[in-house]
């Protein structure tokens, strides 16, 4: 399904006028407090903020967030919470915003789980081309659509607990959230021609607010999985106990059951 108008229309270009005045490029890895310290000003007064995360999920039992990449105006930074950053004021300054996101889900139940963030707003690109009727709605096939771009999909599910990143990972990680700001504009423009906008913020809050739900962590619930309804007492009883003993092992190798 195509957006209403002209595609020249709905297309960005990637320049300085369409990112809010961006001028030079600024790419940065924040991994001290001095480097936190001096993005926190710049981030409480930008007119716009990009998220996204990456965690260690394909790598590590339990995952733990790995990295945080935020773009403004001014730029893109990756910042990283592996370095013992204390991330407190950051996220408050994050919390002053609206976050532009794509497929938020995830990244907004690592950063309750991991930082007990919950954003106040989102907008989320993913669910805007959804609302739309887009039939493909990747962050690289909306990029490549409506902007133009083609992006690099190799080291997606590289360990991003590695450190120092490599030039790959980290221009991959920073193309997360570089172009979401110049999607979401016409995205929210075409969401209130049809009328629809109002429907993308009920859902972008709702998306908060079950992502903000604590998942149960107690044994007597996470055990039971799909089938275990047809087990007598006995094959229960067996089947916790099996999980107990997975969950101990992937933990112990620190590799996902």
């Amino acid at each position: 399904m195509r957006l209403s108008g002209e595609k020249q229309a709905l297309t960005c270009r990637h320049n300085s006028a369409s990112l809010g005045g961006r001028g030079a490029y600024i790419g940065r890895v924040v991994d001290t407090e001095e480097k936190l310290a001096a993005l926190l000003p710049s981030l409480k007064a930008a007119t716009w903020v990009a998220v996204d995360t990456e965690a260690d999920s394909l790598h590590a039992y339990p995952e733990k967030v790995c990295l945080i990449q935020i773009s403004t105006a001014e730029g893109d930074w990756l910042v990283d919470p592996l370095a013992g950053l204390d991330l407190e004021p950051f996220l408050a300054a994050l919390a002053g915003h609206e976050l532009i996101m794509h497929g938020a889900d995830y990244d907004l139940r690592l950063l309750r789980k991991h930082h007990d963030f919950v954003p106040k707003a989102i907008f989320d690109t993913m669910l805007a081309a959804r609302l739309l009727g887009l039939r493909q709605f990747s962050l690289g096939h909306l990029v490549e659509h409506l902007l133009g771009v083609r992006l690099e999909k190799g080291p997606q599910k590289a360990n991003w607990a590695r450190r120092p990143l490599t030039e790959r990972m980290a221009a991959y990680a920073r193309n997360d959230t570089r172009y979401l700001k110049l999607l979401a504009d016409p995205l929210r423009a075409e969401l209130k021609a049809r009328g629809r906008l109002e429907w993308h913020r009920e859902a972008c809050a709702q998306l908060i607010r079950d992502s903000s739900r604590p998942r149960s962590s107690g044994l007597d619930s996470a055990w039971r999985l799909k089938g275990s309804h047809a087990l007598d007492r006995r094959g229960l009883a067996v089947l916790r106990e099996l999980w107990r003993w997975r969950e101990a092992e992937a933990i112990a190798a620190n590799k996902p059951p």
